[in-house]
């Protein structure tokens, strides 16, 4: 959605179109990554990476090992309706200011597992609808998961009928 006071340059339903930019934009940097050039700020509209990938329905895969997230506070919506993403490599995401991860994985339908065990969640107030509709998730690592700022986690796990593993921070154990 759109500010009725933004002025600035913006479409809406070009989900094709806001794919086509960010594989662009991927290969930037590792064309820059690959001339030892350091990258530290990439602005993106409101400056948050909420809702970037937001309907992204064609993309397979993401990896994000080089990207620098520590002073992200938002990251919900970031990979909403998915539907086709496979892969996402989120081992070097840095999450230690984020405060909300609403439905961030929510209808990433074809994610079979997904390991977020890397994620610092002691400030996350809102995790509801996180995994919502991850319909082929099968395995979920939660190890470092720290729920206790967490005041909304309602619809967390809806619709994760497939889910056999999760690896929970209680015990630090598979459970099925």
């Amino acid at each position: 959605s759109k500010c009725k006071y933004c002025n600035f340059n913006s479409y809406s339903d070009k989900n094709e179109l806001q794919l086509k930019y960010f594989q662009a934009l991927l290969k930037e940097l590792v064309m820059y990554k690959a001339k030892d050039i350091e990258i530290d700020t990439i602005f993106i509209g409101g400056g948050t990476p909420s809702i970037m990938f937001n309907g992204c329905i064609s993309l397979t895969s993401l990896d994000f090992s080089s990207f620098n997230t520590a002073n992200v506070t938002d990251m919900k919506y970031m990979f909403h309706n998915c539907s086709a993403l496979t892969s996402l490599d989120l081992s070097a995401f840095s999450t230690g200011k984020v405060t909300d991860m609403q439905n961030m994985f929510n209808g990433c339908a074809a994610l079979t597992s997904l390991n977020v065990s890397s994620f610092d969640t002691t400030r996350v107030q809102d995790m509801s609808s996180m995994f919502k509709d991850c319909a082929k998730l099968t395995t979920l690592d939660l190890s470092s998961f720290n729920t206790n700022t967490a005041r909304y986690v309602d619809g967390m796990f809806t619709s994760c009928n497939k889910v056999k593993t999760i690896k929970s921070p209680a015990t630090n154990n598979k459970t099925t």
